[in-house]
């Protein structure tokens, strides 16, 4: 039973790896959406504020990337 209960937080903390890999890599992929939208953009208002989406994108890939080390270094030494 306990090797079971083991195997299963293994599996249950590699999905969550995944699943922050994936959120990783779509903020990357908004920020590079959001960066080519602006370089065809001539509004300058739109233009404004589609190069605020990537920042506030960089700054939800910051966070993520944040808590993915803090979760693979809590799981790993566990």
């Amino acid at each position: 039973y306990e090797m079971d209960k083991h195997e299963n937080a293994t599996k249950r903390q590699e999905e969550l790896f995944k699943i922050f890999k994936m959120a990783i890599s779509s903020e990357q992929e908004a920020q590079k959406l959001y960066t080519k939208a602006a370089e065809y953009c001539d509004d300058e208002a739109i233009r404004a504020i589609l190069l605020n989406f990537v920042a506030e994108e960089a700054k939800h890939e910051i966070q993520l990337l944040e808590m993915y080390k803090d979760f693979k270094m809590k799981f790993v030494i566990e």
